[in-house]
């Protein structure tokens, strides 16, 4: 019977058989129903999409498009198509820079509608044609038409740029005020630390199972906890799920936790 991580396999690789599918980074359109949420709440939309240079790929201004007619810009220069995963609260952009000693490259950035975090990735590429973005993989080709290499991007534990929130991306409730920080269990340790020496966080609690770990701590007047568990990671989340706590503060918790990760 086949896994389901080796089902996502098989489906991205029939995807990315043909490089030259539309759409493609040379040839896309704001018509494509890629572009498109799944529930048709959002779009993503181009403005101003003119070759980079003569024969090469598109590049112009890039907007969320909410179901009710509210634009966000994205960015300024951005390539594509952009990419939503299977979930459809992310967004995988490519966008173009240029460097003195490089010349024009691309990087990566990626949009959460539940959180309102941007995230740009230190890694460049030529040109990006995405396939597929599932369970936090990008699936792309770079460089598709010269020499193209198959990319798998882990948008988790990849090394970030920069990052930041732009609070009129939290378009999707997360009715879960839980952050999901890592799926190795082995980064409770490096996360414990963080809270403790650089957030100056004191753990009240702390209990230790065979399979799991629950640390609490008071973090703006709430009282948090630091779970591990073996199959599914670190987290951390609100002691008492009857409390309601403001989601901004969970996204400044974790912003500040991965400024001092990697």
């Amino acid at each position: 019977m086949l896994n389901h991580a080796t089902t996502i396999h098989n489906h991205v690789a029939n995807t990315m058989k043909d490089i030259t599918t539309y759409p493609n980074p040379w040839d896309f359109d704001n018509t494509d129903k890629s572009l498109k949420s799944k529930d048709n709440r959002f779009k993503i939309e181009y403005y101003d999409l003119n070759e980079i240079s003569m024969g090469a790929p598109l590049g112009g201004k890039s907007f969320l498009i909410t179901e009710d007619g509210k634009k966000i810009k994205i960015g300024d220069w951005c390539a594509g198509p952009a990419i939503w995963d299977s979930n459809y609260a992310l967004i995988a952009v490519p966008i173009w820079e240029r460097k003195i000693f490089k010349g024009t490259i691309q990087k990566l950035i990626i949009l959460n509608l539940t959180n309102g975090l941007i995230k740009k990735y230190r890694k460049s590429f030529s040109v990006l044609d995405i396939r597929g973005f599932e369970n936090g993989v990008i699936y792309a080709y770079d460089s598709p038409r010269h020499n193209p290499k198959e990319i798998e991007f882990d948008t988790i534990n990849e090394k970030t740029e920069s990052e930041s929130v732009n609070q009129d991306l939290i378009l999707i409730e997360n009715k879960n005020t839980e952050i999901d920080l890592s799926s190795n269990p082995d980064d409770f340790k490096l996360i414990s630390n963080i809270l403790e020496t650089k957030l100056n966080v004191r753990f009240t609690k702390k209990n230790n199972g065979l399979d799991q770990k629950y640390w609490d701590f008071e973090y703006r007047n709430y009282i948090l906890t630091l779970h591990q568990e073996h199959y599914l990671g670190v987290s951390i989340f609100i002691k008492d799920s009857e409390i309601r706590i403001d989601s901004k503060i969970m996204i400044e918790l974790e912003t500040e936790i991965r400024k001092y990760w990697h």
